[in-house]
């Protein structure tokens, strides 16, 4: 009886299973709602300090991960401090490169800017100093009178009563001197003095070479090459003796230039040799380049006593102040050319110019010795 009771209640259990499966269900659910709910509960009432120990354990993480990758970048300082070195100056490189592309394609302008900056800069300076110099003239000119002044009474000094006074001082109050018949009468005779001094000179020229070919003459009698006869003949050549000879050559001299004479062809001639001397006068480059053809030929020392002495001839001995600046000017140009044909300083002392002769020819006369004398003796003292 109690197996069948109890097997009864087993098949109304097993009847009933549905339904006790979700009662117990809903039992537990609510069993278990009220649980979280009570968690939740007690949660919200710590949620502070959870919170703060939440805080606290997530700090010590990250101040333990961060402590660790700062270990990790010590050990590897050298290796990132070169790395970033390169980075940087490849950034820096490339900045530079592109400000250069962009100067270089905005040059012209920048070129342009600079330029009207520096002229606004130097036409500002110019306007200061214009307007200072506006400002102070008055002053300027003042001064600019005490000293000419100044130095205009020491001259008429020095002139007045010194014994020697200086060529600047005589040029400066020459106006204020009378000229008298002495001066010209003096002037004259200066003028004759220096046209017999070349007359001279062109005999001494002609004397010579009568000496020179009748040594020669002599000397090849001598040595019997050539009969008296011939010594004769050459001397009536001459004009007979030296007298002759001096003669002759003044009357030459006083009649070569007679321009009645001429026809039209022998002027026409003598128009081209004026134009061919004045050419050689005035440009000396076709001088002074002969001098140095000359020496480069190696030409004997006859041959440029020769030379030497036509080039007087055409400066005509410079005796006056127009030859002799030409004269001198031609000493300038031939030194000149034979420098820059030398590439070092012993090429040009060794070397045996023909400038040397024309400038020891022109420095014989008396007046030249003495004004160099008094200009370079104190400097070889």
């Amino acid at each position: 009886a109690v197996r069948r009771e109890v097997a009864r209640k087993l098949d109304a259990l097993e009847e009933s299973k549905e339904e006790i499966l979700s009662l117990q269900s809903g039992a537990r659910g609510m069993m278990e709602r009220l649980k979280v709910a009570a968690l939740q509960q007690e949660l919200n009432r710590h949620g502070a300090w959870i919170t703060g120990l939440q805080a606290q354990a997530r700090g010590y993480l990250g101040r333990k991960q961060h402590l660790a990758l700062l270990d990790e970048l010590k050990s590897h300082n050298e290796a990132t401090a070169a790395f970033q070195a390169i980075l940087k100056a490849m950034m820096a490189r490339a900045g530079v490169d592109d400000l250069l592309t962009e100067l270089e394609e905005e040059e012209e302008s920048i070129v342009a800017l600079q330029a009207a900056t520096r002229g606004f800069m130097m036409r500002a300076k110019f306007e200061e100093k214009k307007r200072y110099f506006n400002e102070n003239m008055k002053k300027v000119i003042k001064i600019q009178s005490f000293v000419r002044a100044k130095v205009q009474g020491e001259a008429y000094k020095s002139l007045t009563t010194g014994k020697n006074p200086p060529v600047n001082a005589v040029k400066n109050f020459v106006h204020l001197l009378n000229d008298s018949d002495f001066d010209f009468n003096e002037e004259v005779e200066f003028e004759r003095m220096r046209k017999t001094v070349v007359q001279q000179v062109r005999q001494n020229e002609m004397l010579e070479q009568y000496i020179d070919q009748l040594d020669i003459k002599i000397a090849l009698l001598v040595k019997n090459k050539i009969t008296l006869d011939e010594v004769v003949r050459h001397q009536h050549n001459y004009g007979g003796n030296s007298m002759g000879l001096l003669a002759n050559s003044t009357i030459t001299s006083a009649n070569q230039f007679d321009l009645k004479a001429l026809n039209k062809s022998s002027r026409k001639k003598l128009e081209s040799y004026q134009q061919l001397f004045f050419s050689l006068q005035t440009q000396p480059q076709y001088l002074a380049r002969l001098f140095k053809h000359l020496r480069e030929q190696g030409t004997s020392e006859k041959e440029y006593k020769r030379i030497e002495l036509l080039v007087m001839s055409l400066f005509g001995y410079a005796q006056k102040r127009r030859e002799e600046y030409y004269l001198l000017k031609l000493v300038a140009r031939a030194i000149r050319e034979e420098v820059e044909g030398c590439r070092a300083i012993q090429e040009y002392i060794r070397g045996n110019y023909f400038w040397p002769k024309l400038l020891g020819n022109y420095t014989r006369s008396p007046r030249d010795r003495k004004y160099l004398r008094g200009l370079l003796g104190p400097l070889i003292r």
